[in-house]
């Protein structure tokens, strides 16, 4: 048992895939959970490395990670989502099974993301299970298999940890976000006007009906959205990119599905600094979610 677990790591960490992280706990076969960390738009792996040594050196978590592309997150580009949600799982999927076949228990999945630039390869999470449940994924069976096995124990037993997620799309909000996540002025402005004219095109194609309302089909897949019925959401009323008020009308709704929810509502911290301003209540919030499913 400890070799085939050794052996499951091993094939994790050398996936040849660059875009998502593995990082464990100093005793895997201590290993708690699995966290799925997707970070947000432009964050590179150092800025989420608070969030996984939390995880893996005082909870006893394995955490697979990373983050989308601006250029995937601005385009919502499909393919590209298909792939990083993949490879996450494919990751997951093996410490899971030589986790699970070293101690013979199910292993716990946690979906922990921040911001839209986690939400958009989530909701991609959930079309691609939609997509394998009515026959219509072109997926290869090793996917498929690797993709029922997370998201079987995200639902059964697992938890979503939204930080600052999802923000509605407002086309004001998203040039704001744009300016933050650009790496420097001159690429800003070069995202933006690419911005204005997918934005242009969508609402062209909406009133032709020819197309769809970006924001209201990733608000209603936020709102539907079946991966989870527990889901923790940290947010805060000042935050100037998650609106809030957006945010509790989506927390109501998914109470209203059956869904049962946490939620950790601060005043005074920015957009995805919560832990920053609030160390402790924010590792309470993990305990309390890591308690609930260990």
């Amino acid at each position: 048992a400890p070799f085939a677990l050794h052996t499951a790591l091993s094939t994790a960490l050398a996936r040849n895939l660059t875009t998502m992280n593995v990082a464990t706990p100093p005793s895997i076969h201590d290993t708690k959970a699995v966290i799925i960390m997707y970070g947000w738009m432009a964050a590179e792996p150092k800025h989420v490395k608070k969030y996984v040594d939390l995880y893996t050196q005082q909870k006893s978590c394995a955490v697979v990670y990373g983050t989308a592309s601006l250029k995937t997150i601005m385009s919502r580009d499909k393919r590209r989502l298909t792939a990083i949600v993949t490879e996450s799982v494919q990751k997951a999927a093996d410490i899971v099974r030589g986790l699970e076949s070293s101690n013979g228990l199910n292993v716990p999945v946690i979906l922990h993301y921040f911001s839209n630039g986690g939400a958009f390869v989530v909701e991609r999470f959930g079309q691609m299970m939609k997509e394998i449940k009515d026959g219509t994924s072109t997926l290869n069976s090793s996917t498929i298999r690797d993709l029922e096995a997370i998201s079987d124990r995200v639902h059964e037993k697992g938890f979503e940890i939204l930080d600052s997620a999802p923000a509605y799309p407002h086309a004001t909000t998203l040039y704001d976000v744009i300016e933050t996540a650009s790496p420097n002025k001159a690429l800003g402005i070069i995202f933006k006007a690419l911005f204005s004219v997918f934005y242009l095109i969508n609402a062209i194609m909406i009133a032709c009906g020819r197309g769809d309302n970006v924001e209201k089909v990733f608000w209603g897949n936020m709102i539907e959205s079946d991966l989870c019925s527990r889901q923790v959401y940290i947010y805060s009323t000042i935050d100037k990119l998650t609106d809030y008020v957006k945010l509790e009308e989506l927390i109501e709704a998914r109470k209203k599905r059956g869904v049962e929810v946490i939620v950790q509502k601060f005043n005074d911290s920015d957009h995805v600094l919560h832990m920053r301003k609030h160390p402790n209540i924010y590792e309470e919030v993990l305990d309390q979610v890591l308690k609930r499913i260990t």
